[in-house]
């Protein structure tokens, strides 16, 4: 049997289809037998002007139809963070590519960061790139953004680029077989191990008369506009629009995750016809021999596959070739006849050239979920010269239900051959799980489910509750749980700015919330947020006990202090005894505190970033554990009688804290104008600053290497404009605050550094100025520094100045003035200080200075005063979570903590909602995210001149009448200019 780790899963679905913005849709069209074939509309290029019936024509196509795909030109470009400029820029198959990509992910339930983390790869195939045309064919202004707008290469790099992709990203262009060729790559690709996912694309959009042209003479398009493959009319194809996003993940990976497989890849192949009776004729010898290494590759014989996704382009000479060459392969494996149905979805949408590939492979992924095969259209009279009664092949020309045999699932066979010679053919095989025993997915649950949905606009956010309210009405998700549309929206979805949500019991209970909501949908905005722990003491395990088994995550902190327990040593009753639906009196107060405990960590566990901790004297001792002045096992030691109160030391802590004695916030780290003080000394302490004669040792104190930072400016400082910045930047301050001129030693055309006429107080200036700009054009660089500095306080000053702490003005006024006011610069640091950490620099001296809490020295003293104060007040601008009654008697703690965590997550909190759940979650298919799009486009006007034009609007309605009203503002502006007459203007304009 072939292993699985050979076997490649398709777990998520996207595409826009002439007819079709879904696959949903798509399918819905294949099923009724909807042909989307129209005339192409002027917005792409003017029939009127280049068609004409006569093939010989010059200049003109024998073809003026399309399956077109709607709005092509618009695009949310704030989703993506793009300009608007830049935007106008790209291709709009880049930009399709980028929704419809996003599309993908979720439709796969996979979030973005976990591709992120992983190596997923991108690759994408295309044909054609007709915006580019549009660009050099007048005389625009070329912009910066041109070329990474049009170039074939960026289809790929601007996906890995804008999701933050670290794989293999590679445009594949093989014509026609350009996204099946992609998709043998990504199989490739995951198969050896070089990536864990691997997003693959198909675009092809047709924008511009060039191409349309160039095939008409070559006899390749349809002159009535459809693709009648098989039958004896075919004479040729017409050109479709689309895009098709497909990702793909390790069957065996992808079953352990629980993710939804569409199908299996099973087995692929490409090669080229070699040398052929003209460039562009197909070869039957060599797309046989791709269909034979394909099944092969697959291990599966050819009488098991029931359905062949055919290349189908409907030209005289290609059907009947494609035709023998499939029955040749198959006749390899079998002598029966007519076993296999055989299509074409180029009937439907059209020949979509690079994208076409994927188009079939969707096609059967689709089929595959309905288990139905749709009819191949346009098919009246079949051509004889195919001779299907002697081949393994019949024609799906009416719908049909698609069976497998009982022994095997059903596999069919998908064919893309380019016009260059290249020949492509895959395998697919419906997923069957092999495991059943592990999957509950029809696991039932009554329990409120949370249901949230987030958009980066209040427009996107409504649109999808609409949707959502829609497809309830109509039971569209009648299949699957609440439970699993609540995890699948939790884990599979990213968090935007605006937000909806609410915690149900059914979809009946969530359609009625959305029927009757009525609250405007708002941006949340930035909140600080404190966490007021107070503590209504529990008399036993049993009052809590549901939520202990419900909510993992609780379990999980519970099981890891007990554990903690009896590393410390206890009895194992003290341990034990925990569990008992009472508690002994004597452990009441041991047990509340790790019960409350581990309920708060709960909520930090799920990235709840606090920034400050409150409290009243019944949650004191969770608020100290919380903002960790104490170690837990401490804690633990002196609950528990162990410990003396006495010998308890707190530290400082970790989350800001306010001291319900003084009333004041204890912070992390705390930088005073004692600690300023010592710093500064000790840096000038270690340079003679009025002897100028010390030189070497200045220079010593700031580093070994300080002249080779010195040379290093004066070579790069005009050419490296990043770091010219950064200098200029502090030559400013320095002159202003000392009158100190840097650029004479930058600027000194001698190749040997002298300084020596300066003062040492004045090397320091330069030498801080320098070694800064470097750290921070590495740092922005992501370079290592690797030039050492050997004075910890002065390593320290120019960490704290580029972490942006301290501003070099103030530095450099603390350095330089005899009476600087420490007092005054350590208040103005205060607001800053709780934004400073240890993740990047040490801060050796600042960590020495901040090991004691100095605000508190005896624990006992402080506990005693706390009992008599009220409780903490909260800042009005800060959004406040009470923990108190949370795990009382009477308390339904599982709601109460849903209700916590969904206010938290409406209000602006970041939760990792995938951290609630043990074990991977089932993903359902669910509506994606709707796009805020405006049209951005090079218009053309009647008379050939081009002008740029973009608009946005909030109103879809209203879209086509704001371009309208740019183009008349435009034109306007030139007849205002002269560079427009009132004559042109009204030809433009088809006024009489």
């Amino acid at each position: 049997m072939k292993s699985r780790k050979r076997e490649i899963a398709v777990v998520g679905i996207a595409c826009r289809f002439p007819g079709a913005n879904d696959y949903s849709c798509f399918w819905d069209n294949l099923e009724k037998g909807v042909n989307s074939i129209r005339e192409i509309t002027p917005d792409r290029w003017d029939p009127d002007i280049y068609y004409s019936p006569d093939a010989d024509s010059p200049g003109k196509s024998v073809s003026k139809w399309c399956g077109q795909v709607e709005n092509i030109y618009d695009f949310d470009s704030s989703f993506f963070n793009i300009s608007p400029r830049e935007a106008l820029a790209m291709d709009p198959q880049q930009r399709i590519l980028l929704e419809e990509t996003w599309h993908c992910i979720e439709d796969s339930g996979i979030p973005l960061s976990v591709l992120q983390e992983k190596i997923t790869a991108v690759y994408v195939g295309a044909m054609t790139t007709d915006y580019r045309q549009e660009f050099t064919s007048v005389n625009l202004n070329t912009d910066s953004y041109d070329c990474l707008g049009n170039f074939e290469s960026i289809l790929a790099n601007r996906i890995s680029y804008t999701f933050d992709l670290k794989g293999t990203s590679q445009t594949l262009n093989a014509a026609c077989a350009s996204s099946l060729v992609a998709v043998q790559e990504a199989r490739r690709a995951l198969i050896e191990g070089e990536c864990d996912y691997a997003l693959v694309a198909g675009v092809n959009l047709n924008l511009h008369p060039w191409k349309y042209v160039s095939f008409s003479k070559s006899r390749m398009l349809s002159p009535d506009g459809q693709c009648k493959t098989f039958d004896i009319a075919a004479d040729g194809y017409v050109p479709g629009d689309g895009i098709g996003v497909v990702l793909l993940q390790r069957v065996d990976e992808s079953t352990m995750d629980k993710n939804h497989i569409y199908g299996v890849i099973k087995g692929a192949a490409v090669n080229h016809v070699g040398k052929s009776l003209s460039m562009t004729a197909p070869r039957m010898e060599a797309q046989r021999n791709v269909i034979l290494s394909a099944l092969e590759d697959a291990e599966v014989q050819a009488e098991t596959i029931s359905y062949i996704e055919a290349h189908g382009t409907g030209t005289s000479l290609g059907d009947p070739i494609e035709i023998q060459a499939l029955t040749q392969a198959f006749q390899k494996h079998t002598e029966n006849k007519r076993f296999c149905h055989i299509g074409s979805v180029k009937t439907n949408i059209g020949h979509l050239e690079g994208a076409a590939g994927l188009a079939g492979v969707i096609k059967v992924l689709l089929m595959l979920q309905h288990r139905k095969i749709p009819a191949t259209l346009n098919i009246k009279t079949i051509n004889p010269i195919l001779q299907l009664e002697q081949t393994p092949f019949c024609i799906a020309d009416q719908p049909l239900a698609w069976q497998d045999n009982g022994t095997n699932p059903l596999r069919a066979g998908v064919s893309s051959f380019g016009f260059g010679g290249v020949n492509a053919h895959i395998v697919i095989e419906e997923y069957v799980n092999r495991d059943p025993e592990t999957d509950d997915f029809q696991s039932a649950s009554v329990a409120l489910e949370f249901f949230a949905l987030s958009a980066k606009s209040s427009s996107s956010l409504s649109d999808a509750l609409h949707s959502w309210t829609s497809g309830l009405l109509h039971n569209k998700w009648g299949s699957y749980t609440l439970t699993d549309i609540s995890k699948t929206l939790l884990t599979g979805r990213s968090s935007f700015p605006y937000r909806y949500g609410c915690l149900v019991e059914s979809k009946e209970a969530l359609l009625r919330q959305l029927a009757s909501r009525s609250e405007l949908l708002t941006k949340v905005p930035y909140s600080s947020w404190v966490l007021h722990i107070g503590q209504r003491s529990c008399s036993g395990f049993g009052e809590f006990s549901d939520f202990y088994a419900e909510c993992y995550l609780f379990r999980k902190q519970i099981d890891q202090l007990i554990k903690i327990l009896k590393k410390l040593r206890y009895q194992r009753n003290v341990c034990n005894d925990f569990y008992e639906s009472v508690w002994p009196e004597k452990y009441v107060d041991l047990y509340n505190f790790i019960a409350h405990f581990a309920y708060v960590s709960v909520y930090l566990e799920l990235g709840w970033s606090l920034h400050q901790v409150t409290c009243d004297i019944s949650g004191i001792w969770v608020a100290i554990a919380v903002s960790a002045m104490a170690q837990i096992e401490e804690i633990l030691a002196v609950k528990s009688g162990r410990m003396s109160l006495a010998m308890l030391q707190l530290k400082r802590p970790r989350i800001p804290f306010k001291d319900p004695v003084s009333g004041n916030e204890l912070l992390p780290i705390v930088i005073d104008a004692e600690y300023l003080r010592e710093l500064i000394t000790s840096i000038l302490e270690q340079i003679p600053i009025e002897k100028a004669d010390h030189t070497r040792q200045c220079y010593v104190a700031i580093s070994n290497n300080f002249v080779d930072y010195l040379e290093k400016t004066k070579l790069l400082y005009h050419s490296q404009f990043t770091l010219k910045k950064y200098i200029d930047e502090w030559q400013e301050q320095i002159i202003r605050i000392t009158g100190y001129d840097i650029y004479k030693h930058i600027n000194q055309e001698e190749t040997t550094v002298n300084i020596t006429q300066s003062t040492n107080r004045e090397q320091l200036l330069l030498g801080l100025a320098i070694v800064c700009s470097w750290r921070k054009l590495n740092r922005k660089w992501n370079l290592q520094d690797q030039t050492e500095l050997l004075d910890s306080g002065f390593q320290e000053l120019t960490d704290l100045i580029i972490d942006d702490f301290i501003p070099a003005e103030v530095i450099l006024e603390l350095l330089t003035d005899q009476k600087a006011p420490w007092e005054k610069v350590a208040d103005i640091l205060v607001d800053a200080q709780s934004k400073l950490s240890y993740e990047h620099h040490p801060y050796v001296l600042l960590k020495k200075h901040n090991e004691q809490l100095r605000e508190i020295t005896n624990v006992s003293e402080w506990l005693t005063a706390a009992s008599d104060m009220e409780p903490s007040t909260v800042d009005e601008n800060s959004i406040c979570l009470y923990i108190k009654d949370d795990l009382a008697d009477a308390t339904d703690t599982n709601k109460t903590f849903k209700e916590n965590l969904l206010r938290l997550w409406l209000q602006g909190a970041d939760i990792d909602w995938s951290l609630l759940y043990e074990k991977p979650v089932h993903k359902v298919q669910l509506p994606g995210y709707f796009f805020d799009r405006s049209t951005c486009r090079i218009s053309q006007n009647q008379k050939g001149d081009k002008h740029l034009f973009s608009c946005q609007s909030d109103s879809k309605q209203d879209k086509n009448l704001l371009v309208q009203d740019l183009e008349l503002q435009h034109l306007l502006k030139l007849l205002e200019q002269g560079n427009l007459g009132v004559d042109e203007l009204k030809q433009i304009m088809g006024a009489e």
